[in-house]
């Protein structure tokens, strides 16, 4: 879905490509180095269609302008990429950034990745790579020009496909403790990220005899320890065994020293300061916070994919606070006064929409404001497929992408590539 235009002029000149698909502008590609020579990677186009790619130069001393126009056809998906089932209710905005995806085939041995995929505004696959290490999902790397791929040894990967970074310390060890066969020391687990610095934030299990908790680490790239907080000497657990806090989500915010975890087998989301590992705040039903006085108790279980919005305030996926009903909730904190108010649901209160997964989930704010919703639909341990949707404020969905069973999809996430402008 993608192919290298090459450009060369006599003076030195600043350089990008136009592609259009049946007389529609689609993408704009820039490079970002001046010169005589210019090789820029046109991609975003979907499959078996005939774009219009146009070069455009202009020189760097003066008005001179030049443009040369070709065409490309695209080639066929290749069996590994699912194309979703998508349903539109609606005109959707073209200028909207890609979802990333990277689902997993539950019917093959080890979960065998189909593919890392972008999809564009009408689902349509934009771009992918194929032979990765199977993903928990994919982010962009603050550049923009690679991707980042969360997975059991995590990687970046470039737009061109290429493996741009790995560390195989990282590897999985495969080794198992007491009676948790699934569960290995010091192995990543179900959250990571590349960070602003440059070093990595993610979750590792720690064994202790029968009970399994979570280090939360800041490290450099080569596995160096810049920070790091265990559950286990910060959270009770009484004498249960096995996996007694459950951590499916970590955020690290270097520049102003906190960071977010998800203690899913607690009920808990915990805010805790890096300089000193105190605990500042407990949120959920066992925490440090009631509700407003007059407002419903409405308290998660299970939850993922908390998130600190710029405002202050808190989104997640509630798996089952609501007995067989999942929810996405946003929270406004009072840090101060240890109060909370729920301030927006979805599916909205009194909504017959039915939508339920005892497992994973994420949830995003859109730049339109809109919420991306991502479910792996879940039912009594059986696997329903996977569906990204977003919905309105007013809990209307706008559109939804669903892929069927045997494919799990452990979060979505959003962004536009490399220096892409979308026209």
């Amino acid at each position: 879905l993608s192919c290298q235009v090459s450009l060369a002029t006599a003076v030195p000149t600043e350089a990008w490509l136009d592609l259009s698909l049946g007389g529609k502008p689609m993408v704009r590609i820039h490079d970002p180095e001046a010169g005589t020579s210019h090789s820029i990677l046109a991609m975003g186009m979907r499959a078996e269609s005939t774009y219009t790619i146009t070069a455009h130069v202009r020189a760097l001393e003066g008005a001179s302008e030049g443009r040369a126009e070709s065409s490309f056809t695209t080639g066929t998906l290749p069996p590994e990429v699912v194309v979703p089932v998508v349903t539109l209710n609606g005109p959707t905005d073209q200028k909207a950034p890609w979802t990333f995806t990277g689902l997993i085939d539950m019917s093959l041995a080890g979960m065998r990745p189909s593919a890392v995929t972008m999809l564009d505004s009408e689902g349509k696959p934009v771009w992918y790579s194929l032979g990765v290490i199977p993903g928990m999902f994919i982010e962009l790397t603050t550049d923009a020009n690679k991707l980042f791929v969360a997975s059991p040894m995590p990687f970046e990967v470039t737009l061109n496909s290429e493996t741009s970074w790995m560390n195989p310390d990282f590897m999985p060890r495969g080794t198992s403790f007491g009676q948790n066969p699934d569960v290995t020391e010091g192995d990543i687990h179900h959250d990571m990220h590349a960070l602003p610095n440059g070093n990595l934030a993610l979750l590792r299990y720690h064994v202790r005899g029968d009970v399994v908790g979570d280090h939360l680490q800041e490290l450099k790239r080569d596995g160096e320890v810049v920070w790091e907080w265990n559950s286990l000497d910060h959270l009770p657990y009484g004498a249960a065994k096995g996996d007694v806090h459950h951590g499916n989500a970590l955020t690290v915010n270097v520049e102003e020293g906190w960071a977010l975890y998800s203690a899913a087998a607690m009920n808990l989301v915990v805010k805790i300061d890096m300089a000193t590992g105190e605990i500042l705040w407990r949120l959920g039903a066992t925490g440090d916070f009631t509700f407003a006085p007059g407002q419903e108790v409405n308290w998660f279980a299970h939850q993922h994919s908390p998130t600190i919005l710029p405002n202050g305030e808190l989104l997640l996926f509630d798996n089952n606070g609501d007995e067989n009903r999942s929810h996405v909730r946003q929270y406004a904190i009072d840090e101060d006064s240890r109060v909370v108010e729920q301030v927006w649901q979805w599916p909205p209160r009194g909504s017959e929409i039915d939508f339920y997964t005892d497992r994973m989930g994420s949830a995003l704010v859109l730049p339109n404001g809109n919420v991306q919703v991502c479910a792996a639909m879940f039912k009594d341990g059986t696997l329903q497929g996977s569906r990204v949707f977003e919905v309105t404020r007013a809990g209307s969905i706008l559109s939804q992408f669903n892929f069927p069973a045997p494919y799990i999809l452990y979060r979505s996430t959003v962004g536009v590539p490399g220096h892409l402008e979308l026209l």
